[in-house]
């Protein structure tokens, strides 16, 4: 694709309860309907999680970055800020109209903003280490290089806060293999493999990435 989107990283505060559970949702879905015996369980964790963040937004949700789009309606009228994605194509054709709905909205000064994917981390092991979390974006928008970009945008608030060093931990399960290469493409170093995760079948790699 030869588009380029532009995203902005804002706070959960600007989007309403239930966006960070429709993004992961939404994100890992084919993973939780093909593989619901091992996966299935993972959607009451999405809800918890949702509920955290918007419970506590000073700290759980402060550290989540919604990444966005400019939303229009066909119309060219501003959209609304949040999850109204699930009409979204398979092929990638909205996210080549909206390349264009971006340039237009810039054009008209739009604010609102529409959510495509979500990055986390937990700082609580800092300065020693900064944990990236949740990366996911939804399918429409994968392989554009948009989860790349969260991570390093996580790892960008780390060196502003003068941590050590970055570790996340994803699993071995097929779904995650464009996941592993990312973190390697941001530097990662595969440090360690174990057992554990939702599915048995697989194990949990370990990857970390010295400042």
């Amino acid at each position: 694709m030869s588009d380029v989107i532009e995203v902005r990283f804002l706070p959960t505060t600007d989007f309403p309860p239930g966006t960070v559970l429709d993004l992961l949702e939404r994100s890992y879905d084919s993973l939780l309907r093909e593989e619901p015996r091992y996966w299935g369980p993972e959607r009451e964790s999405f809800a918890a999680f949702d509920k955290e963040v918007y419970d506590h937004p000073a700290t759980v949700g402060a550290c989540v970055l919604v990444t966005a789009i400019p939303a229009v309606t066909a119309s060219g009228a501003n959209g609304i800020a949040g999850t109204g994605n699930r009409g979204a194509s398979s092929d990638g054709t909205g996210a080549r109209a909206d390349a264009a709905v971006a340039a237009a909205a810039a054009a008209a000064g739009v604010t609102r903003w529409r959510a495509i994917g979500l990055g986390t981390w937990d700082p609580r092991q800092g300065p020693a280490v900064g944990i990236v979390g949740h990366n996911c974006v939804i399918p429409d928008y994968q392989g554009q290089g948009i989860g790349r970009r969260q991570v390093q945008e996580i790892l960008r608030r780390f060196r502003q806060r003068g941590f050590a060093r970055a570790a996340v931990t994803t699993s071995e399960h097929p779904f995650f293999v464009p996941a592993q290469r990312m973190y390697a493409a941001c530097g990662f170093t595969l440090v360690g493999r174990r057992s554990g995760g939702p599915d048995p079948r697989y194990g949990v790699l370990d990857f970390a990435l010295p400042f």
